[in-house]
């Protein structure tokens, strides 16, 4: 093989290499992705009263409920957030996914393309080389 077709050959293999690499990624998103979105197993915790430990800091019912609710408020919209930032690289990630797919299908295509120009290229030379022998027996 010429060095022409070594290098596309390479370029194949090495596209090949990236489209397996993008799509274990994007799996692994898919997975990441399934997790946050499955339904969480219930955990065995023990509570205190909730009036020992308001009695204990003197703290007012309303007070540190408030409080938490607005912290499990933030919590979601961060949690929200992430989700949207996710989605949004999954997005990305699969359109360079399909852009890959086709460069490397295209690169394939003009590979094929070389590789049957350089076998109709042998055939005229080994042709060329047939006609010249006889040329030269007829000469002779």
């Amino acid at each position: 093989m010429n060095y022409y077709m070594e290098r596309n050959v390479g370029e194949i293999l090495n596209n090949k290499k990236l489209e397996n690499k993008a799509l274990q990624f994007q799996k692994q998103i898919q997975f990441q992705r399934q997790l946050l979105q499955a339904p969480s197993q219930p955990k065995i915790q023990r509570y205190t009263p909730l009036e020992k430990v308001q009695n204990s800091f003197d703290i007012a019912p309303e007070f540190s409920l408030e409080i938490l609710q607005n912290q499990i408020q933030n919590k979601n919209e961060v949690i929200c957030h992430w989700v949207k930032i996710i989605d949004d690289l999954d997005g990305i990630l699969d359109s360079h996914i399909t852009q890959l797919v086709k460069m490397n299908k295209d690169t394939r295509k003009f590979c094929v393309q070389i590789v049957r120009q350089n076998m109709i290229f042998e055939n005229v030379k080994q042709q060329q080389v047939e006609y010249e022998q006889r040329l030269q027996k007829i000469r002779k």
